[in-house]
């Protein structure tokens, strides 16, 4: 299969004096920069080894048993730069707490929720949705968490530890107003 790729994509270019476009490269850094601003800063046990495509779905994935985290996103995604974007917003929160395995409500919700606001804001005019029922019901769960407190995500990782290990108990620990039947529902395993 042949794939055109734009050279803007994985060429940094040097621009005025000091900068460079921006390359999926650091896109990544940018992005991960401001996850972690927002909800707290990743495991650095971890080693980011960068962006790859594949013929699926994105995702994180751990190469060899060295704690190394590569982010794999759709090849459908090559001839569009804003599509890249999208996808590796979303799985820059999974780089908060990497670890092989699958992963809750919480977890992917709040991803989901992330993408689509770092993508309205880069491209207000933009029209994007996610594209799977799944993702926007858990993005759509999460909003009565984070309306509650918007450091929810911050203080639930300092106190409890990476999402994936959620407890409808520890979510009301961090978030008290928080009704019973939706810390139960984000703590459950996503539904793939």
């Amino acid at each position: 299969m042949q794939i055109q790729i734009d050279e803007e994509l994985i060429v940094a270019k040097r621009q005025p004096p000091g900068y460079c476009n921006f390359t999926i490269a650091t896109q990544l850094g940018r992005i991960l920069d401001l996850v972690e601003k927002r909800f707290g800063p990743r495991d650095p046990s971890y080693t980011i080894l960068g962006v790859e495509f594949h013929d699926d779905s994105p995702c994180i994935w751990f190469p060899g048993n060295r704690h190394h985290v590569a982010v794999q996103l759709s090849t459908v995604t090559l001839a569009r730069f804003g599509h890249i974007v999208f996808q590796l917003a979303h799985e820059c929160v999974h780089l908060l707490d990497p670890a092989p395995g699958g992963t809750n409500v919480l977890e992917e919700g709040l991803a989901s929720m992330f993408q689509l606001q770092f993508m309205h804001a880069l491209e207000p005019e933009g029209d994007w949705q996610l594209a799977n029922a799944r993702y926007e019901a858990a993005a759509l769960l999460i909003a009565p968490l984070l309306e509650l407190d918007a450091d929810a995500i911050r203080k639930y990782r300092s106190r409890h530890g990476p999402l994936r290990g959620a407890t409808p108990e520890r979510l009301l620990d961090v978030t008290p107003g928080l009704p019973a039947s939706i810390a139960r529902r984000l703590c459950l395993p996503f539904p793939y």
